[in-house]
């Protein structure tokens, strides 16, 4: 006997149509055996059918993924069996168990290979109209302004090219140090002396062929600068320390004159993701902070000497950039909403340790944004 457990609703939707229909659990789908019950769970919902070496044979099926030509021959071939598994399947569609078909794209068979394991990650966000393929694409179209390509940049560039963001584009005036061996993503003791736009490029262009790579061997100084760079861009992140404050401010202006979002990281902290005119920005951010330091009523001029060179190892760096492009491809795809959205992230003894600050946009802002002016005024609705 078949058994929609909590959540289920609705008539089952008989999937079973054609004979090399791709049938198979998502991710975060569990297959249990409780009693005399193999019980398929995803998120506290549940179908259960009485088990039987068939039905157990059926349910690791599901699990690998089969086409349902061969889910049918498991379930065998009887009026019974046939109705039964027509009703499983129908159920496991009902409370989002089951991926999306495959459906025909225009992506390649390499692209397709090479995210097999991002679209199964994407599977689990699937909802109507919105498929793993659908969130993929929207990666591949995608374009990225990084503005510093050191030991944090160089590793949010790399991470958001193997995650499939299509175009990146980035600036950064240094070059290769030895001191940079120890934290920047793909360098290497040859690379020494090399301006970094130059060195990433190369080892960017032959990991990720099909990427579009736009790198500028350029030192920001003002918001006009980064607007004129990072105008047409989807998103910017900021990952530069120098100026400590100026270059954080520059890249909140710049969203702000460009109408493109941006998402920044460093002073131990990752966020808060700027959607202009609706969210919180680093503006918000600096003066929240000197408010409750109590310097803001002292007039503290914070960017007046610069910040002393700060020791690292590439776990820092590393875990900071997971985050930042974590969050980047949470808000490319809206496959789920970042966290950082009218809030940021502070760093702990555990490096990015979880713990969340709400931050609404703030009426003294100091590039004065306008976010407390926004009537959703929650970063939580915006897409």
């Amino acid at each position: 006997m078949l058994l929609a457990g909590m959540g289920a609703s609705g008539p089952p939707v008989v999937a079973l149509t054609t004979g090399d229909e791709l049938l198979r659990l998502k991710q975060d789908a569990m297959v249990v055996l409780i009693d005399d019950q193999i019980a398929f769970v995803r998120a506290r919902r549940a179908v259960r059918i009485t088990t039987s070496p068939t039905w157990e044979a059926v349910a690791q099926a599901l699990i690998e993924g089969t086409r349902s030509d061969r889910v049918r021959l498991l379930a065998g071939e009887g009026s019974d069996a046939s109705s039964t598994l027509e009703s499983l399947v129908g159920a496991l569609h009902n409370i989002g168990a089951l991926e999306a078909p495959p459906r025909e794209t225009r992506l390649s068979g390499a692209i397709l290979e090479r995210h097999r394991r991002t679209l199964r990650f994407f599977g689990t966000h699937e909802s109507p109209g919105v498929d793993r393929f659908s969130y993929l694409e929207r990666l591949l179209n995608a374009k990225v302004f990084v503005v510093g390509l050191g030991g944090v940049g160089s590793w949010i560039a790399y991470q958001l090219l193997m995650s499939g963001v299509g175009t990146v584009s980035g600036c950064d005036g240094d070059v290769v140090e030895m001191s940079n061996l120890n934290r920047t993503a793909l360098i290497s003791p040859d690379d020494v002396g090399n301006p970094k736009t130059e060195v990433l490029h190369r080892h960017f262009a032959e990991r990720f062929p099909d990427a579009a790579l736009n790198f500028s061997r350029r030192v920001v100084t003002s918001v006009e600068d980064l607007a004129d760079m990072a105008a047409g861009h989807d998103l910017i992140i900021g990952a530069a320390d120098q100026p400590y404050l100026s270059i954080r401010l520059w890249v909140s202006g710049a969203s702000l004159k460009t109408g493109v979002p941006s998402l920044q990281t460093g002073g131990g902290r990752v966020g808060p993701l700027f959607v202009p005119g609706r969210t919180s920005c680093a503006g918000c951010l600096h003066a929240a902070l000197l408010r409750s330091s109590g310097a803001a009523a002292r007039g503290a001029q914070t960017d007046h000497f610069p910040m002393p060179q700060v020791g690292t190892l590439c776990p820092q760096p590393a875990a900071d950039s997971a985050m930042v492009a974590l969050e980047a491809v949470r808000f490319l795809t809206g496959c789920t909403a970042p966290v950082t959205l009218d809030a940021y992230l502070q760093k702990g003894a555990g490096l990015l340790d979880g713990v969340v600050h709400e931050l609404p946009p703030q009426k003294d802002c100091v590039i004065s944004c306008g976010g407390h002016k926004s009537p959703t005024r929650s970063g939580k609705e915006v897409k």
